[in-house]
């Protein structure tokens, strides 16, 4: 057991081996040792890759850190402290226990990040404990300074930023790009996708909607840098794309989006979804079914929302061009400009964070009828409670868990019409209303069957 102050107020006897035991990989990636940066937060171990590796009481000023470390968002101005909310919770209202497991996971996405870049030959193997170590050193500095003011202010979203962006300054930034990472991962596996879409540009619209969800937990950024992909592999790949068709979705409103358009279409009423999509390869199947909704209703029309940073292995405005020459979205490239729109924003983030958009942004989403929202880390950060609202995620780790009220790996299309939100966060567990709670009480089932069938 050691004992780590998390901050004055917050101190946690950790188990090492429990927490460990805990630690929830990233992108399927885990370091041997998840704890490091608790080890290195709570000076338990601080020698254990780097003998020249010290602890010193280094407190960086609010100065800085905004000229080092914040992300820097046009517009927009990052802030942190008393009153100030960042979604879906901040750290200093989780119990330290939930603080420690957040640090496994810290540590295994400052590991994935140097896995990444030993795959693709920018840094030696040999680096990988010693930059992770001094990676881990650096969040300290940075989460102690200024009487810990960052990290009991800072969402998931803002730890991830700080992650990458200690990675660009300990290899430079010709190495690790915070605003265009993993390019080479990426653009394989949108290769990969465009070649897996065929198969699945027959398929009945409820189909193409309801694979984008189990593709998005199919990993197949995992074998990016494979040069051809084996039976086996592609065989799993393809049992997890089709986890959810054959009603098994917990809750499913796809039905109600295509209604909603449809009621719309029928009066001649031109109606606008906004549209934010998540990792690569899922955004290519859920391009597929927006294809196909532009197709069977003409007077729908597509604001996409598209990030001008490549963060992680999310789609960005990178990828749009060849997307458009694909022969599969033909039909999507000939309507832009007129049922399809494509607007800039930029986000350095990990996921957009509705209290920090900027105004293409903010403009796209007024501007909308209704927004559909793709990804697990989207619905936790970009609650819009003034607009309808289409939610499509797989349930995955604790705190998606615990935000939903669902079963790990259950499937999720869900509606909120305006002036609900997916979840009503507070700071006492016991007061924090669940996804699913909201879901069952506001939403009529009844329509459901006959919908579906149509399509």
């Amino acid at each position: 057991m050691s004992l780590i102050e998390f901050w004055e107020g917050s101190t946690f006897d950790v188990d090492i081996r429990t927490i460990a035991s805990s630690a929830v990989a990233v992108k399927g990636k885990s370091y041997s040792n998840p704890c490091r940066l608790l080890e290195i937060y709570g000076n338990t171990n601080i020698s254990k890759h780097n003998g020249q590796l010290k602890q010193k009481n280094i407190n960086f000023t609010d100065i800085e850190i905004n000229a080092a470390f914040l992300p820097k968002i046009p517009g927009v101005t990052l802030q942190f402290g008393k009153g100030i909310y960042h979604p879906p919770f901040i750290w200093s209202d989780c119990h330290p226990m939930a603080i420690a497991t957040s640090f496994t996971y810290t540590t295994n996405a400052i590991f994935r990040i140097l896995s990444n870049l030993v795959e693709i030959k920018l840094i030696n193997e040999n680096m990988v404990d010693v930059l992770l170590d001094k990676a881990c050193l650096l969040l300290t500095f940075l989460y102690k300074s200024n009487r810990h003011l960052i990290l009991k202010n800072m969402n998931n979203n803002l730890n991830m930023f700080f992650v990458s962006k200690i990675i660009e300054i300990l290899v430079g930034k010709n190495i690790y790009n915070v605003e265009y990472q993993e390019v080479e991962r990426t653009n394989n596996a949108l290769n990969l996708a465009l070649g897996m879409a065929k198969e699945h540009a027959g398929l009945t619209l409820i189909q193409q909607m309801i694979i984008a969800l189990g593709k998005g937990i199919a990993f197949v950024e995992r074998h990016a840098q494979a040069t051809a992909l084996s039976k086996d592999v592609l065989a799993q790949i393809s049992e997890t794309t089709y986890k959810y068709t054959d009603n098994k979705l917990v809750i499913d409103d796809t039905w109600k989006l295509i209604e909603i358009i449809a009621i719309a279409n029928d009066s001649e009423r031109k109606i606008t979804m906004c549209v934010i999509l998540d990792d690569t390869v899922e955004s290519i199947d859920d391009l597929l079914w927006i294809q196909k909704l532009m197709i069977i209703f003409p007077f729908l029309s597509i604001n996409l929302l598209v990030n001008t940073a490549q963060i992680s292995i999310n789609f960005s405005v990178y990828m749009l061009s060849t997307v458009f020459k694909n022969p599969i979205f033909r039909e999507l490239a000939v309507r832009l400009g007129s049922q399809l729109t494509v607007t800039n924003t930029y986000c350095p983030l990990i996921s957009l964070q509705n209290n920090l958009f900027d105004a293409n942004a903010k403009n796209a989403i007024n501007d909308a009828d209704l927004v559909f929202i793709k990804g697990l880390n989207f619905f936790e950060t970009c609650q819009l409670k003034d607009k309808d609202v289409f939610h499509a995620f797989v349930v995955y780790g604790p705190i998606s868990r615990t935000y939903t009220g669902l079963p790990e790996l259950s499937g999720v299309f869900a509606y909120f019409p305006a002036g609900v939100a997916g979840y009503e966060h507070s700071s006492e567990p016991s007061k924090l209303i669940t996804m699913s709670s909201i879901w069952n009480r506001v939403n009529n089932k009844s329509a459901k069957t006959v919908v579906k069938n149509s399509y």
